[in-house]
């Protein structure tokens, strides 16, 4: 069933478009949609403990130390229950040292739990690692700074807006990444990130598949060196920059129906089973892949585990093909014709 909205306050601007915000950091969306304030949504707070970022527009704002503390804050909450061995494992695994893991000792719990407190009250208790990690309609007034940060339950900002720029540089989400009719006022970064499981944009390193159904990005995304293991889908369109350079998918990558507004790059992409797919998509013109002399290098083998259909591939090869015939890219053009007959 679809989701109920209300009536748009504004109907020439979007529904995600913010229409109001409140004296307690609320905001209300055009749709109807009341935003809840970030400082109040007690995992934001967590992630934050030692401070927030600058609300300034710059990424200069970022203030490097406080990211680092409250990254090493929430890396070692999310490992609360772990056994050293485990502790050992993820941070190997999110390739960081294995200090950001260990546990809290009494001195240090007391302070995260005191400086917890004098944000949200004397009765507010931290939440549970083991709980959905829920950011489900919060706005983010000022910048968030989670690069680095583990993720080791799934995470949910369906509905979320952030109103300064968001960096999810070199995070770990192990299990489902939401984003699901999110709006990104500013480029957000995802350079380096690993996605585990779904990264739902509708699904950057990712063990996983993610998601962007819905997702807004007005100044464009940079998706550069992300690591996609599961399943790719952007059901989403591209207003900005969208820049995919070096960036490898070992599944499928659709973009099926998306609209390209601006430059997009998939230089040096890895494509390891799937040929991407842009059925009933519209690309921007200058719009790049690397064509590499030796094919295999960077684009799927015709057979093996998990490898899409010869007959698929063609299907997606003769929609890359039409795309550069009409944009009058022709080293290209021939490129995926011969790769589109190669299938055949």
């Amino acid at each position: 069933m679809p989701e109920m909205t209300e009536p748009l306050k504004y109907p020439d601007k979007p529904a995600h478009a913010i229409v109001e915000e409140f004296d307690d950091g609320d905001a209300m969306r055009n749709d109807g949609v009341r935003l809840t304030a970030a400082n109040k949504n007690p995992w934001y707070v967590l992630a934050t403990v030692f401070g927030e970022q600058a609300a300034g527009e710059g990424r200069q704002n970022i203030h490097k130390l406080v990211s680092g503390e409250n990254r090493r804050a929430w890396n070692r909450w999310i490992c609360y229950g772990k056994s050293p061995k485990e502790r050992l494992k993820i941070a190997e695994m999110a390739g960081i040292d294995e200090c950001e893991t260990r546990a809290f000792n009494q001195k240090e719990q007391e302070d995260i739990i005191r400086r917890f407190k004098l944000r949200l009250g004397q009765d507010a208790e931290l939440p549970e690692p083991k709980d959905i990690l829920n950011f489900l309609d919060t706005y983010f007034k000022k910048i968030v700074d989670f690069s680095g940060f583990i993720f080791l339950q799934p995470i949910n900002f369906n509905r979320s807006s952030f109103a300064s720029y968001a960096q999810f540089n070199d995070c770990d989400f192990r299990e489902n990444a939401i984003f699901n009719r999110c709006c990104f006022r500013l480029g957000p970064r995802f350079e380096n990130t690993i996605f585990n499981s779904y990264f739902h944009s509708s699904n950057v390193q990712i063990h996983g598949s993610p998601n962007f159904d819905g997702v807004r990005f007005d100044k464009g995304i940079l998706f550069k060196n992300s690591f996609v293991k599961g399943e790719c889908r952007f059901n989403t369109d591209f207003n900005g920059m969208a820049d995919f350079e070096n960036s490898i998918f070992y599944r499928t990558i659709c973009f099926n129906s998306v609209k390209f507004k601006s430059t997009t790059t998939f230089k040096n992409a890895k494509f390891i089973t799937h040929v991407p797919e842009f059925h009933a998509a519209e690309l921007y013109e200058d719009t790049d892949f690397t064509l590499p002399e030796d094919y295999l290098k960077n684009w799927p083998p015709l057979t093996g585990a998990g490898v899409m259909a010869a007959a698929q591939q063609k299907k997606a090869y003769n929609r890359l093909r039409l795309y550069m015939n009409k944009s009058l890219q022709t080293d290209e053009e021939q490129f995926f014709h011969r790769m589109e007959m190669r299938c055949k």
